[in-house]
């Protein structure tokens, strides 16, 4: 890997800036940050801004146009001490762009802003063009099509492909120009969904790197439809790069595939954004194991986020955040493109400025919610200076993901990163997040153009217009139209979310199919429109003449196999105008049930929980079947069989049922498979934690060849959920071998693996998500016992979960499998009470035979060990879900005693059990079960439960 080189203008920048800079010139001075305020009668809108922070102006050159207009109208001259100005000439329903130029004696500021009063809605987008990375589609089959439905519920008629490996880039291209000269102006958007082929062209380095120069990723060939693109001309091998395969990238030679043009040759037609978490490791080190989660993983999750942000199911304060590691050095200010874009979005204060201590960016978006975020520095293809907390090559792209910052949509600028197809890369990397990230682009050279979003516009369309800017927007940086101008994210994006209307159904009648739905939970609907068409792709035609604002609608006009959407729809204010906006689409199908996702099972091991999942449009029961008889109770979209058992294998399916018909899904065909070994998989604790030697301490033994990976998790406020009283507020874990410390952590956003916690389900505990004051740990460990400390880090007593959790995969019942690390011995000490403070010990037994366990509660006999405060007369209760199955309150009273003592139950390393101490020793079949520790009349004090295999 190459070390951090900063381009050479920018080291410059870094030695001279002071120089260099007007008297207290700020980046923002060199953006117009304009907002508007409009009325429908009279129809007025009125331009506010804020002056130059320190230098005055000379004046203000005011001048509008349409949006997309090829030229500005004519400008209007206002003094240097203007700060505002009202246009009469405009219509309701009638958008205007405006343009801000500020003269100072240094420099010129720019201001765009589009605006307008009541824009009607957009109903109809376009087409667009869905290419899916065929080696991904299988995976993400449910995913992609819930996609589908977002993308046609916005508006859009989605023409896929699915993008075979193989497929070479002018066949990409084909695939998109044939729908494109099918219908040109209709076909508006492509978005590229997964690897698919990346163009390269040109010879530039925006960056500024003699290193760096050569063929860079050449998304914008996609969406330009008629320029000629050449691959005969530019003859240039990259040698002075430090790493092979840059090199390789970067040559740019006649017939090898990429493009001559450093410049795009014709206009771009088409809105091009690309999810592209290919190559992406995740490497902590130089030459490490990757931390992230594989790419189908990180493309499930993906689509999982942008699901959530279109269905309002996380939102965002309307601001923005500004991270500026450059300043305005030689004129550029790069960050001014984020002020220029930000003020029209939200208004000059709602944007904060975070550009002091290094990490001030990246720690404030860990803890506060953004809708826009733009951050600079120096950089290299995973680092941005300043930005985060760490300088190294592959310090930030990890920290990023790890932090999960809490902003979807960014401006990001520095070195290396713009050239975006590389390892690790620092601006796929906001892809990555586990939930927020979205869209990032590489805003500085070139600036980009994103204040239409503030007025409904898509980032695709910014990122086109951007694209095509050579002196429409003021040429505020080089390369201005250069082929390196990239969208990575979901193009179809808009920054405002309605919240949509649920629970459609449809029935028919004399009069019509009858449409009813629960309200949009928003606030300020004006009412809803109904669209109708037949396929979930689109198109669809709306079948209300005017807004619905009843909850029901009937159509007579329906057929069997009709599916209809409905969308919510407000009048959206901004400090830009008001535009009227819609929801996404709530569905339902007239006729019977359709599957938009059938029912999935494979195989499972013995013990093991499954859930099988579908999804019908339009029904309104379900029943479910094994080997075609119907499985009494199993009445819901979805079955889970928990625990597994042998006689569990067969063919599932399920009926889907309404009014109109039923449907039966395809069967999914359940293979289960025995673990033949059983095996302790699982730990978790549930008691009340102090400090000292009331800190909860569980310990666990791994045996076997080979490292074991493990999930330790430490939980407090989450118990709310689940009706649990004075939790810890703060719990911290810390993992020791022997005395030695191994590893620390006070927040799951935290640790190194956070992105594979995610993944893996290691933030949810049941239905609901860890706070980031919980923590938890992802870790590989040889065998050996270990201990894991569980407090609070303020110093609070408060009940607290530890959980050690087996995360290691394989095909259960191999040989492979069996010959895996497991986990032998499971301890805790921890203070027993009574209630909630009850020390509560969980396990769960894999394989398909019964394990031998010994299962002790221990109290006076850890007196040895200086511990105090111990419980008096410790009692075991063993429980199988909510049945009590065994107990023992004096081991020397077991009827198995003479097995404890063969065992080795009666002693504690050196010193023999007290004879109010208590031991079960029995057979138990696979499953989940709980211990309770008690003390005799609720007594409360220091106790530890212990789960051995035998």
């Amino acid at each position: 890997m190459l070390p951090i080189r900063l381009p050479s203008f920018v080291v410059a920048f870094v030695s001279t800036a002071l120089a260099l800079t007007c008297v207290a010139e700020q980046t923002a001075d060199h953006a117009v940050q304009v907002t508007a305020q409009v009325q429908p009668n009279p129809a007025k809108i009125v331009l506010s801004w804020t002056p130059d922070s320190t230098n005055p102006a000379s004046g203000y050159r005011i001048s509008r146009r349409a949006p997309g207009a090829e030229g500005w109208g004519q400008e209007t001259t206002l003094p240097g001490s203007a700060t505002g100005y009202t246009d009469t000439s405009v219509q309701v329903g009638t958008p205007y762009e405006y343009q801000i130029r500020r003269e100072v004696s240094a420099y010129t500021g720019f201001g765009y802003i589009r605006t307008g009063i009541e824009i009607p809605l957009v109903e109809s987008r376009g087409k667009l063009i869905l290419l899916v990375d065929g080696t991904k589609s299988a995976a993400l089959a449910r995913e992609l099509s819930q996609l589908e439905s977002d993308l046609a519920g916005d508006g859009w008629t989605v023409l896929r492909h699915d993008i075979a490996a193989g497929t070479t880039v002018p066949d990409v291209k084909a695939i998109i120009r044939t729908d494109y000269l099918a219908d040109p102006q209709a076909v508006s958007a492509v978005f590229l969904f997964g690897h698919i082929p990346v163009p390269y062209s040109g010879l530039l380095y925006p960056d500024g790197h003699p290193e760096h120069q050569g063929a860079w990723p050449a998304d914008v060939y996609y969406g330009d439809m008629e320029g000629v693109w050449t691959d005969t001309t530019v003859n240039f091998t990259q040698t002075a790069n430090g790493e092979a395969s840059d090199r390789v990238r970067l040559t740019n030679v006649p017939g090898d595939g990429k493009f001559d043009q450093t410049y795009t040759p014709g206009t771009v037609r088409l809105q091009v954004g690309r999810v592209d978490l290919a190559n992406m490791p995740g490497r902590a080190t130089p030459g490490g194991t990757g931390t992230f989660p594989s790419e189908t993983e990180m493309l499930r999750n993906y689509l999982e986020k942008d699901h959530a942000f279109r269905h309002g199911l996380v939102t965002y304060t309307r601001r923005a955040i500004v991270g500026d590691y450059f300043g305005t050095i030689y004129g550029l200010a790069f960050a001014s493109s984020g002020f220029r874009s930000f003020a029209p979005m939200f208004g000059p204060d709602a944007i904060l400025q975070a550009s002091g201590a290094k990490g001030t960016w990246l720690s404030t978006l860990r803890t506060s919610d953004f809708l826009w975020a733009y951050g600079c520095g120096g950089g290299s293809y995973t680092y941005a200076d300043g930005l985060g907390s760490t300088w190294n090559y592959f310090g930030m792209t990890t920290e990023l993901v790890a932090a999960d910052p809490r902003a979807p949509f960014y401006l990001i600028f520095g070195s290396w990163f713009g050239d975006w197809d590389h390892e690790d890369d620092l601006m796929r990397a906001v892809l990555a997040t586990p939930t927020h990230g979205l869209a990032a682009v590489w805003s500085g050279i070139p600036h980009w153009f994103c204040h239409p979003m503030a007025m409904g516009e898509t980032f695709g369309y910014c990122a086109r217009l951007t694209q095509n800017n050579r002196s429409a927007y003021g040429l505020l940086t080089n390369y201005p139209g250069a082929v390196h101008i990239a969208l990575m994210g979901d193009p179809t994006l808009r920054m405002h979310v309605v919240a949509p209307p649920s629970a459609v159904s449809a029935t028919v009648g004399a009069g019509g199919t009858t449409l009813a739905w629960s309200a949009s939970p928003d606030s300020g609907v004006s009412g809803y429109h109904l669209y109708r068409g037949r396929d979930r792709r689109g198109p669809f035609t709306r079948v209300n003449e005017s807004l619905v604002t009843e909850l029901s609608f009937t159509d007579a006009h329906g057929t069997s196999g009709d599916i209809y959407q409905v969308r919510a729809v407000k009048l959206e204010s901004t400090t830009s105008g008001s535009y009227f906006n819609s929801s996404q689409a709530a569905y339902v199908t007239y006729g019977p049930p359709s599957f938009t996702v059938q029912p999935s099972a494979g195989t499972a091991s013995v013990g093991s929980r499954v859930t099988l999942t579908i999804e019908a449009s339009g029904a309104s029961t379900y029943q479910w079947y094994k080997d075609g008889l119907a499985i009494a109770g199993a009445t819901n979209a979805s079955l889970t069989l928990d625990p597994v058992t042998a006689g569990d294998a067969g063919a599932y399916s399920v009926v889907a049922t309404n009014s109109l018909g039923s449907t039966t899904s395809t069967a999914a065909a359940l293979t289960v498979v025995s673990t033949s070994q059983g095996r302790l998989t699982n730990l978790s604790v549930r008691g009340q934690v102090g400090t000292d030697d009331q800190t909860m301490i569980v310990g666990f033994t791994t045996d076997g060849a080979g490292t074991k990976t493990l999930l330790v998790r430490g939980t407090g406020p989450t118990l709310a959920s689940f009706g649990v009283t004075g939790w810890l507020p703060d719990p911290q874990l810390e993992l020791y071998q022997g005395t030695r410390s191994l590893q620390a952590n006070g927040s799951w956003r935290d640790d190194p693996n956070a992105i594979q916690i995610v993944a893996l389900g290691g933030t949810q505990l049941g239905a609901y998500t860890l706070t980031g004051s919980e923590s938890a740990m992802l870790v590989s460990l040889n065998s050996a016992a270990y201990t894991v400390h569980l407090r609070d880090r303020t110093g609070s007593n408060g009940v607290g979960l530890l959980e050690v959790i087996d995360e290691d995969s394989g095909t259960p019942g191999t040989p492979a499998f069996n010959a895996q690390p497991r986990l032998v011995n499971l301890s805790v000490r921890a203070v027993a009470g009574s209630g909630s403070a009850t020390l509560i010990a969980g396990f769960i037994i894999n394989g398909s035979e019964a394990k031998q366990v010994m299962i002790r509660g221990i109290g006076q006999t850890l007196s040895h060990f200086s511990v105090s405060g111990l419980l008096a007369n410790p009692k075991l209760r063993l429980f199988q879900g909510e049945t009590q199955i065994e107990e023992n309150d004096n081991w020397e009273d077991a009827p198995n005693r003479a097995q404890i003592v063969t065992a080795g139950g009666d002693r504690l390393g050196e010193f023999a059990l007290a004879a109010t101490d208590a031991v079960l020793l029995l057979s138990l079949q696979p499953g989940a079960y709980t211990v309770h520790l008690v003390g005799a009349g609720d007594s409360a004090g220091v106790g530890m439960i212990e789960v051995n295999e035998r």
